[in-house]
């Protein structure tokens, strides 16, 4: 887009705002940001809009994630993300039938898409009839252990935290939360099975590093999200195998 479109949208969204406010009326503004980030973003609504349109398929999903990754750390109260709606809720189904579940994606990459908007503390919307949600609809979007991570009173969102080197196309998502633990995603990009594994030294773990640790030997706690188990205290990295365009959703808590 031109860039005088982009300033003549950045000069609309401001006067737009301004009215809003000028109400002294309490409302919610979501706006579209034209692309990931811009600086006059942060102060002229609620949420925005990180991209293009997000349908139902691993292709679309992919390219929402890559902005959303770094995107995501722009976040925080009353600024939060829009990565679009979750098409586990039923959206881009043309023929979708209520109770089903939507065809575009598989349900491992319906679960990488609820993980990963909840670490990066995206806004959750959903186009479907609640009422007769499937059972896969319902482990998915009533995940309560993923629900505390994207309302978690943090001020902080979370998104990549980094790419390890090996394997290829993995990536480990993070967020602090607000009583000290770091909701982790491992994520596979790839179309097979990899082992993952996070280095709690990279995570800035609270605790971890400082006086009496070393981040080598930082301990925490490791619960897997979507098991709804817990998995034992790891020291110094924690390692799962991760299936293709999966994701494994982990609180980790520090300990001595």
């Amino acid at each position: 887009m031109p860039d005088s479109a982009l300033l003549k949208m950045e000069a609309m969204t401001t006067a737009f705002s301004s009215a809003l406010n000028a109400t002294q009326r309490p409302m919610w503004l979501n706006f579209h940001c034209l692309g990931p980030w811009a600086p006059w973003c942060a102060a002229q609504g609620n949420s925005w809009r990180i991209g293009p349109d997000h349908h139902d398929s691993w292709e679309s999903l992919s390219e929402v994630l890559l902005v959303l990754g770094s995107a995501a750390k722009h976040g925080g109260p009353y600024r939060w993300t829009d990565p679009d709606f979750l098409m586990t809720g039923g959206a881009g189904c043309d023929d979708f039938t209520p109770g089903l579940q939507c065809p575009g994606m598989t349900p491992v990459e319906y679960k990488t898409e609820f993980t990963l908007w909840s670490i990066a503390a995206a806004s959750m919307l959903v186009a479907t009839d609640v009422r007769a949600l499937s059972p896969l609809q319902q482990e998915i979007l009533l995940n309560k252990e993923l629900l505390a991570v994207v309302q978690d009173p943090s001020p902080e969102a979370g998104g990549l935290a980094y790419r390890p080197a090996v394997p290829l196309h993995s990536e480990v998502w993070a967020r602090t939360l607000a009583d000290g633990s770091v909701a982790v995603g491992l994520f596979n990009r790839g179309n097979t099975t990899s082992t993952i594994s996070v280095d709690f030294s990279r995570l800035a773990l609270p605790g971890c590093g400082g006086e009496g640790y070393a981040a080598s030997t930082c301990k925490a706690a490791v619960r897997d999200l979507w098991a709804h188990a817990d998995r034992g205290v790891a020291e110094g990295h924690y390692a799962s195998a991760v299936e293709g365009h999966g994701t494994v959703a982990l609180r980790l808590t520090p300990q001595r």
